[in-house]
């Protein structure tokens, strides 16, 4: 039992900490951690204290009153229940800091559109023709392209930044610690997207980068929680497939143009009647 309580709060104090510093890259408050000022401030005695007080004894040491005081404190200061007093306190903080969360994650999440939206100003404008934000110098640049260059680059380091906030504790909001990054995460592409890109050859999917997927013209937007970005990419797949599986009845009915036509039009217009497939 008390070797659990020792394992939940080295946890606790774990997941608090990785929490704050993501917090702290993006100038966000910190959740809380345990009020350890309200447990018993009880220190062991060094050895100057017990050293001094043994040359100021006379007589039996074991009727020294002020020996028996430094060993009430060492007693006290190295028993069980001060620990487990102070493991509780960072398992409380950690159960309070999980509610805070679902807070934090929207605030990021609405933070990370506003520069998705900035970036794709750029990507669609004054900075296209850029591949590699990271890789641009400034001081070769005109004086109005440098200036938008500086913009997108603050841009791409604070969505960035807010890119790995939202994974710390949207992981940790789910019970989970770590977990590969993967593109849906980062962007919720339109269906027509999703089909334009898989169906290429080759595939002509983003990088995971906020500056590659601004410039693919796809929305940069976080989910609401960590397996959201798992079932975008799979209700993209099924609905994908679902059009491809209309287009290959078609084409298996002979209805050829039909079929062409459905592979033409956009995902919005892709309710086709059962008739038509019957």
């Amino acid at each position: 039992m008390r070797n659990n309580l020792i394992n939940l709060a080295h946890q606790a104090r774990t997941h608090i900490g990785t929490v704050n510093r993501v917090l702290a890259a993006i100038d966000y408050e910190q959740v809380p951690g345990p009020e350890l000022h309200s447990l018993p401030d009880v220190q062991a005695p060094t050895p100057e204290e017990v050293l001094d007080t043994l040359a100021k004894v006379k007589g039996d040491p074991g009727k020294s009153t002020a020996l028996h005081a430094l060993a009430v404190r060492e007693w006290a200061a190295n028993h069980p229940a001060l620990r487990d007093a102070e493991h509780h306190a960072w398992v409380r903080a950690w159960d309070h800091a999980k509610t805070l969360l679902p807070s934090l994650i929207d605030t990021i999440r609405e933070a990370y559109r506003t520069e998705g939206l900035r970036l794709a100003e750029y990507a669609e404008g004054p900075l296209s023709g850029i591949q590699d934000l990271s890789a641009l110098d400034l001081a070769t640049l005109p004086s109005r392209t440098a200036h938008h260059a500086a913009d997108a680059i603050a841009s791409y380091r604070r969505a960035t930044a807010l890119h790995q906030a939202w994974r710390t504790l949207s992981l940790r909001a789910a019970g989970e610690v770590g977990a590969p990054t993967t593109l849906y995460e980062m962007t919720e592409p339109t269906l027509d997207q999703f089909r334009a890109a898989i169906n290429a050859a080759p595939q002509q999917f983003p990088l995971k980068d906020a500056w590659s997927i601004a410039r693919k013209g796809w929305k940069l937007d976080l989910p609401e929680k960590f397996r959201g970005a798992q079932e975008r990419r799979a209700s993209l797949a099924a609905q994908d497939k679902a059009i491809d599986d209309d287009i290959s009845t078609l084409k298996m009915k002979g209805e050829h143009r039909a079929a062409q036509r459905l592979a033409s039009i956009s995902s919005e217009q892709h309710d086709v009647p059962d008739a038509m497939l019957s």
